[in-house]
Order: structure tokens, then sequence, then C-alpha cells
């Protein structure tokens, strides 16, 4: 059973820490051929041109609007900054103020919520956009210079500081930056909160090597190519897992049964009274009761895989297993889920019958008992196809809840 600090380890090194690793090796050697470095400083545009056609494609609004921004940042630091070795008067005021605004802004498509490209988020994050563009056209003109001057100003006078190009306002925010998205991926650890981060990162050091054309350039390419990588596999799973439970969903059941062998068995899992405990507590509480029951079954041993079947109702496969070995796994897993008490948060009871009620007791308000039927079946001479299988695990489940519920039936 993998652990909690292992998945998120994992997690957060695929695919942004690969492709970070990968910038860094290429700016430190030269493994590509002469040529690919003459199109490196134009190579971002093109990344960030296929992530936001796509990103608008799949209705995802925060890869979308962060390539956009990503293009102009990048536009503005090739024309102003970039082959001007120490930049001074309005390439150093550009540098620091895209400095600070890039973790901002990365910061805020990570926390804002995900509400798909329509015409009003488009006209605000425009106006958000273009506002950005008028501060920082307004503060490279001479009499704002004691903006320009703020932009660059240091707090604390030390030579730490200033083994970076940034200013120290601009350093501030992207350590604010790299602490509100590690919190955001341990609290969420899903791609897209990964991929802020990476992108960060690789961002954080691009900005830093802003000299040259082609590590500039290349690391922004890497950028783009860590949020186009996070939205392809947000995409996945999407298609392929439970939102609410996290487990694999049915299309990720079906793409499974492909795969298995001659032998292997079935369970089919349902939450026992559950329409009574939504009657009793409400939809919502319900829903924490499935995503608590998707954490034990996720822990389920014997090489068995759960997945969201539909409704309150789970399938778990385990290949090159009988029926008769799977119960073995089955019954402890019914044990420690009928064992585990459940702590609802912001539990109402709700007004319903004392039959109804009398189902769902508990000693604690916000402490309720949960138990599964459980049924399984495994492929023989009888049933030789996943259909078959599939329909005997569901009688068998069936058989499981007449004899009482919270038990195992093959």
């Amino acid at each position: 059973m993998t652990s909690r600090p292992v998945h998120l380890f994992f997690s957060s090194l695929m695919p942004g820490g690969l492709l970070f690793v990968a910038a860094l090796l290429l700016t430190r050697y030269p493994l590509l051929p002469p040529s690919a470095y003459d199109v490196l400083p134009w190579l971002p545009y093109t990344i960030f041109a296929v992530g936001a056609l796509l990103s608008w494609r799949f209705n995802r609004s925060r890869i979308l609007w962060a390539m956009i921004v990503l293009t102009l940042m990048y536009g503005a630091l090739s024309i102003y900054v970039l082959g001007r070795g120490n930049p001074s008067g309005t390439g150093a005021t550009i540098f620091s103020a895209i400095a600070l605004l890039l973790p901002v802004n990365l910061v805020i498509f990570s926390v804002m919520k995900e509400r798909g490209t329509t015409f009003v988020t488009a006209l605000l994050w425009i106006g958000l956009i273009l506002g950005q563009l008028m501060i920082v056209a307004a503060v490279c003109q001479p009499e704002l210079e004691v903006f320009a001057r703020f932009l660059r100003h240091s707090f604390v006078h030390s030579r730490g500081i200033g083994l970076t190009r940034y200013s120290q306002p601009a350093f501030v925010a992207f350590a604010l930056g790299f602490l509100v998205l590690v919190v955001r991926f341990i609290w969420s650890p899903k791609p897209l909160e990964s991929g802020f981060f990476w992108t960060l990162m690789t961002l954080f050091l691009g900005m830093n090597a802003a000299s040259t054309r082609q590590t500039t350039g290349l690391y922004f390419a890497t950028a783009g190519l860590i949020l186009l990588f996070s939205l392809i596999e947000m995409s996945y799973h999407m298609a392929f897992l439970d939102e609410l439970t996290g487990l694999p969903g049915r299309r990720a059941f079906n793409e499974a049964a492909l795969k298995l062998g001659e032998s292997y068995a079935l369970a089919m899992v349902d939450v026992d009274h559950f329409k009574n405990f939504n009657d009793t507590y409400g939809h919502e509480c319900g829903d924490q009761v499935l995503s608590m029951i998707a954490v034990r079954l996720a822990a389920v041993t014997g090489g068995g895989k759960a997945f969201r079947y539909g409704g309150e109702e789970f399938a778990i496969l385990f290949p090159e297993l009988s029926a008769r070995q799977a119960i073995v796994y089955l019954e402890r897993l019914r044990h420690t889920i009928a064992n585990t008490p459940f702590i609802l948060r912001g539990t109402e009871r709700r007004k319903s019958s004392k039959k109804s009620r009398s189902k769902a007791r508990h000693k604690h308000p916000n402490e309720v008992q949960v138990t599964v039927s459980i049924g399984v079946a495994n492929r023989n001479q009888r049933y030789e196809e996943f259909d078959q299988v599939t329909r005997a695990a569901d009688r068998a489940l069936y058989k499981a809840k007449e004899s009482g519920r919270n038990c195992v039936k093959a």
C-alpha cells in the first residue's frame, strides 16, 4: 500500500519535476545540436499558442489566461531586456515589474476556481491584464520614477539576497508564491496544482538567467510545456478518475477489464442503507461518507484495485485470484469499514421518520457507523466473459443484502 507522503512525492514530480530537471541539464550541458539553439528564442510562442488553444478547447480558463500572460511577459522581456546585458532605465523597470507580477499572477491562477471561458470572465481577465500593462507602462514614465525605484527597493542589505538578479520585492513575491503553491498542492494534489508550482520554479530560474535569449527561451518554453502536460494530465484525471472519491471511475474500470488475464476475481461493494442515510443527513454528508469509504477501499490488500462503479456502488478487481482467495481480503476490508467511526463535518439532522432515524443512530452527534455488503465472483468455465462475471458478482451482492447486510458472499 502506497502511503500518502509517497503518493504526494511522486505526484509532485510528474510531469513538472522531470521537465524542470531536463531544462537544467540542457542549460548546463550542450546536449542539443547547434541549430536547435537558434530556435529556442521563438519556441515559447509556439508552445504558449498550442497551450492556449488546447485549454480553450478543454474549457480550462486558468491555463488559458496563464498562457496569455506568459506570452505577454516573455514578449516584453524579449523586446526590452534580453540581449542587453544588465538592463538599466526602462529595461530594468520592466524586468522588476515582470518579476514582481509573474508569481502574483500564477498564484491567482492557481487559487481561482475553474469557471470555464465565458464572456464575463474573459472581459474580467482582459481588463486585469490590460490594467497590469497600463501600470507597467505608467511606471516607466520619468514622472513616476519614484514608483520605479520602489520596485528595486532593498528592505534588507545582505549579500545573500544579492546572489540573484531579483529586487527584494520580487524575491519576496516569489518566496510567498512558492509557499502558497506548495500548500495548495498538499491540500489538493492535482496535476494543475503541481504544474503551477513547477512553472513558477522554472520561471524563477528563467528570469534570473534573463541575459541570453536562448537560455531564457528554453526556461519559458519549459514552463509552457509544464502547464501543457499538466493540462493533458488533468484531462486524463477528469476522464478516468471519479471527482468525488478520487478512485478510478467507470471508464477506467472498463479499460482495466480489457487487460485481465485468464484468472481474476471481481467484487461488487455497496454501502448499506445509503438512501436512508441521505434522507437523514443530506446528500452532502452522504458524499462525505462515500469519500471516506473510498479511502478504505483504495487501501484494499491482496493486489486488489478499487473503482467507483456508480452511485454508492464500488468494484474491486483482483487479478490472478479466485473468489475464495479474495474473500480473505474482502472480509478484512469489510471489518475495517464496519469498525471505523466516520466523523461527518457540519452534520445537521434532518426531519425524518422514526424508522429512518433508527437505522442511523450513533453516540457522537457527528459520528456514524457505516457498513458495506460485498459480493464476489471469479472467472471460471461457467463465467468466461467479463459481463458474466460482473452479473455473478451482482447476484452475490444481492445475496449479501438478503442475508442481513454487512457481510461477504460468493
